[in-house]
């Protein structure tokens, strides 16, 4: 004996059953890439600390007691400040990064600013092979209009004959 609802045939309740399945793997999906963002983040913040070894050498270059002439001291002295600048370019570009991958995540898991993380998304392929990835199934995920209208708080539309 099955419950029917009133003014809904089998097919109907089927087609409920089926958009309500659908809701429930869009928040798994959803759920999932924030939590790979975060992790995503976190592994880019740890690797964007190695461009700080150039800012050490570029200090210790620079900290060389003076050389035989003022010329040598001179190139000595650039070529440490432009170690350590490249070195602290390279350092706020790599946390850059990682705090959009953090928002990205924060943003997914509270189901805000779809467009933002769809941006995210595309400056994450950038990283290769596994940021690839995670960017390109998050523009599969968002794209979705099932997910859409997950970002926007309504329900997805319930299809019924």
């Amino acid at each position: 004996m099955s419950i029917q609802h009133p003014g809904v045939g089998h097919e109907g309740l089927t087609q409920v059953q089926s958009a309500e399945a659908q809701r429930i793997r869009d928040e798994e999906h959803v759920k999932l890439l924030g939590i790979f963002y975060y992790v995503s983040g976190g592994l880019s913040a740890l690797f964007g600390l190695l461009p700080l070894f150039y800012v050490f050498v570029g200090a210790a270059v620079m900290a060389v007691p003076d050389l035989q002439s003022q010329q040598e001291a001179f190139a000595a002295r650039a070529m440490g400040a432009m170690f350590a600048s490249i070195g602290i370019l390279l350092f706020v570009i790599a946390q850059a990064f990682a705090a959009a991958k953090f928002v990205a995540g924060y943003s997914l898991l509270r189901r805000r600013n779809r467009i933002a993380c769809l941006v995210i998304a595309g400056i994450t392929c950038l990283g290769f092979p596994f940021s690839t990835i995670l960017g390109v199934f998050t523009f599969i995920v968002l794209l979705r209009p099932s997910v859409r209208e997950l970002f926007d708080g309504r329900e997805p539309a319930k299809e019924l004959p």
